[in-house]
Formats: C-alpha cells, sequence, structure tokens
C-alpha cells in the first residue's frame, strides 16, 4: 500500500535493446538511495516537477533525474528534460552529441545540439560540472550520491550490507519492509530518514504489531533503531505516530 519512495530516477535511453537491469545499488549512488527507472513515453507524457522534485500524476517523485551514459538523445525527449529542468528539476549526465537513430536525419542531430548547449552551455564534466537553467540545475561529471548530499538528501537507510530496505509513504505513514539477505542471524542497527515519530515493528508473518523496544534519535535528527533477524528473516518498520521520548534502555 502507499507510493514507492525514491529519490532518483533513471532514465534508460532510447532503442529496443534498452533493458532494466536487476535491483542493486546503482554504480555512483550506493546503498541507501533507492530508484526508479523511466522510459521515453513516461517523460514525454506523465513526469512533471512540482517544488524542484519529479512528479508522477499518482504523487510518486524523485530529487534528481539521471541520464544514460552514451552521448546520444532523442530529440523530443531532450526537448522535454530541457523543460522540466527549466521548471526546477535537477539532471544529472553527460551532454548529448547527436540524436538516437536516423528519424529526421540531419535535422535530427542539429536540434540535438542545440538543445544540449542550451542546456550543458559550457560544462565539460571536468573543470566545470554544475549551471543552472531556469529554476534547475545541470550536472556533469559527479555522481547522483555527490549531488544528493549537496542537495542535503541524506540516505534514506543505512544499515550493514546484508540488509536490504524498500521504503512506501501511505498518506502519513511511512512503511519500510526490511529484510535480511543473510542465512546467518543477524543484529543490526539501522537509521531510517524519519524525524519526530516512533517506529513500530509489525511481524510479516504473525501481524504482531509492537513499539521497538529500543530506539533513539541520531545526531542529525533520524531515527535509529536496532533490529533483530533469524536468517533470511524481515521486518515492517512503520512509523506512524508521534515521537514522544525514546524508551529508556533496558
Amino acid at each position: 500500500r502507499g507510493l514507492f519512495v525514491g529519490d532518483v530516477l533513471y532514465y534508460y535511453g532510447d532503442g529496443g535493446y534498452k533493458f532494466v537491469p536487476p535491483r542493486k545499488p546503482q554504480p555512483g549512488l550506493g546503498p541507501g538511495y533507492d530508484y526508479d527507472f523511466t522510459n521515453s513515453d513516461v517523460i514525454l507524457n506523465r513526469l512533471a516537477v512540482r517544488d524542484g522534485r519529479y512528479v508522477l500524476p499518482d504523487g510518486t517523485s524523485y530529487a534528481v533525474l539521471v541520464l544514460p551514459g552514451e552521448r546520444e538523445a532523442h530529440p523530443a525527449v531532450l526537448a522535454k528534460i530541457e523543460q522540466l529542468a527549466a521548471a526546477g528539476g535537477t539532471v544529472i549526465g553527460p551532454k548529448p552529441l547527436r540524436a538516437h537513430g536516423l528519424e529526421g536525419f540531419p535535422e535530427s542531430d542539429r536540434r540535438v545540439r542545440e538543445l544540449a548547449d542550451k542546456l550543458w552551455g559550457d560544462l565539460d564534466g571536468q573543470a566545470k560540472t554544475s549551471r543552472a537553467h531556469g529554476k534547475g540545475r545541470v550536472v556533469w561529471g559527479r555522481t547522483p550520491r555527490e549531488v544528493l548530499a549537496e542537495m542535503g538528501i541524506g540516505p534514506d537507510f543505512t544499515a550493514p550490507e546484508e540488509i536490504d530496505f524498500i521504503h512506501r509513504r501511505d498518506g502519513g505513514s511511512d512503511i519500510y519492509f526490511v529484510r535480511n539477505k543473510s542465512a546467518s542471524p543477524a543484529s543490526p542497527t539501522a537509521v531510517f530518514r524519519i524525524k519526530d515519530r516512533e517506529p513500530e515493528l509489525w511481524d510479516p508473518v504473525s501481524g504482531e504489531i509492537r513499539p521497538a523496544p529500543v530506539w533513539r534519535r541520531a545526531a542529525d535528527g533520524r531515527i535509529e533503531a536496532p533490529l533483530e533477524f533469524a536468517g533470511h528473516g524481515s521486518v515492517f518498520v512503520v512509523f506512524r505516530r508521534a515521537a514522544k521520548d525514546p524508551p529508556a534502555p533496558a
């Protein structure tokens, strides 16, 4: 239930040979952040920018749009990306040099170069890596993780490598499904990008709901909670109630 929570929207480019890889930390993003992939149709017909975030009609939103690494683009898609950046979106990726495919060639190449010059300007991905465009920004040569940190967006979830998560938001409730990928028991401390709400532990097998017996506020205000897992065990960590003082350690 609820909407998926992710910080990064990856555009996987044009071409019938494009495939979405299995879910895992992406290069340059690393653990603790989640993401979605998108295609040309979504960018052209469903994606907008509101308050600096990329937004879909159902309300799902993302902080940044990451372009594919190849130096080609479809003119119509690049034109829409230019509009999204001008409206306040942050775009990360290299400057395209040519159009994808031969549709409309050579005018398509000219249009892509024109739009690329408008968006990337004098960026070279090395000496100069960021520039404003309208209300938004274009970045080339820096990782999504670096850009998110500059935007003040820390990891959504922090835990040892063997602990995985997915986060959804349902109205005023935040729901994390947290699982142990290892066959061995684990007792990690997890940090959630949630403030001013206390964690509840929902058992996905029995349905039991109980307050987290121990939790605390980290220095940056996020919520830390120790968790206990059997091998391949899992738990829902739900934040729906205003936080009171953390319980005293036993």
